[in-house]
């Protein structure tokens, strides 16, 4: 799983210094100016059911313009157990999650489909997501208790961001993708990958839809 990661992590970085530099160069004017340096974002949705399905997840989302129509994206999430699974008797005192989500990507906007001076239009990003949480399960019967739950993805997106007032901005987003989703135990270190009835669908792509809103600073 180590190695699956160094291999995202070089994947993004050899993307971003092949190509970040080709397009400033060629689809980008020496007049043009990203004039806004930050937007921060959020998802109040995210809370009803995380990327580990018996979570909320509670995001935070940087975007930071790198050059003109190009910019780097990092999200942090706390991962908690889910709001609706903690109400019911049933699953209150079965299990307890904790863990984060830690999200990168490198965005261009197309020039065809961009404002002038925002981070505004349709662009494409390499996306990069990797979520830990350890699960603990108090009344369970076999020999082990906690887990390290770990979901891994990388993702080509496409997306448009829009404002719909002064400085308040809406992303929305598609993309593609490879998972890989493990399960480990505390005791041995073991990893397992994830394959189990209660996963709608069990194989290796990654879809990704949705969307963020943000304030622009």
């Amino acid at each position: 799983m180590k190695k699956t990661l160094f291999i995202i992590l070089l994947i993004i970085i050899s993307w971003v210094n092949s190509f970040g530099q080709f397009i400033n160069n060629n689809m980008v004017g020496q007049d043009e100016i990203t004039t806004q340096p930050l937007v921060l974002k959020i998802n109040p949705l995210a809370i009803l059911i995380g990327p580990i399905s018996v979570t909320s997840e509670y995001r935070i989302v940087a975007e930071y313009a790198t050059m003109p129509h190009q910019s780097i994206q990092i999200g942090l999430s706390y991962l908690g157990k889910n709001i609706f699974l903690n109400k019911l008797d049933s699953f209150s005192d079965y299990y307890n999650i904790n863990g984060f989500r830690l999200q990168l990507s490198y965005r261009w906007y197309l020039k065809a489909f961009r404002q002038h001076d925002k981070l505004l239009g349709i662009y494409l990003e390499p996306h990069v997501s990797i979520s830990n949480a350890y699960l603990s399960i108090p009344k369970a019967s076999y020999n082990y208790q906690k887990h390290l739950v770990s979901y891994q993805n990388i993702a080509l997106k496409i997306g448009f961001q829009f404002e719909i007032a002064s400085d308040l901005f809406v992303d929305t987003f598609f993309g593609l993708g490879y998972r890989e989703n493990y399960l480990s135990n505390e005791h041995t270190g073991e990893f397992e990958k994830l394959n189990y009835t209660a996963m709608i669908y069990k194989g290796d792509l990654k879809i990704y839809l949705g969307f963020n809103i943000g304030y622009n600073f």
